[in-house]
């Protein structure tokens, strides 16, 4: 109706930003095997320029910083024919047991995983 790509869509296209992320970065089926889940706790997003359809997007996705208990990423959204920046985010997660679904600390055995993908013993 307006024309241009509705807010709550941006917040589906850094979702599915982010699963390619996970995907690229941590071993296949290390969650799933793990019983890990991800929650987002928090989305910081900054509307810079509306998108409109038809456009081509990029979308960077980065780790900022990590807790004792959570994680932050940075997103940044860029239309392509223009390379203007669209809008950016900081999304912070927890990374949850799926059979208390209690967030999990973020111990040294934790902070591995989440930098290298993969437990230090496998």
């Amino acid at each position: 109706m307006y024309q241009h790509v509705n807010n709550a869509r941006y917040l589906e296209y850094l979702e599915a930003a982010r699963w390619d992320y996970i995907e690229a970065f941590f071993q296949k089926g290390i969650f799933e095997e793990n019983n890990f889940g991800i929650a987002v706790v928090r989305i910081n997003i900054r509307y810079r320029q509306p998108a409109f359809f038809g456009d081509l997007l990029e979308i960077a996705t980065k780790e900022k910083d990590r807790n004792r208990i959570s994680a932050t990423m940075t997103q940044s959204i860029t239309r392509q024919s223009d390379g203007k920046r669209v809008a950016d985010a900081e999304v912070t997660f927890v990374v949850t047991d799926l059979t208390t679904g209690r967030a999990l600390p973020v111990d040294e055995r934790m902070d591995y995983f989440l930098s290298n993908g993969q437990f230090p013993d496998s």
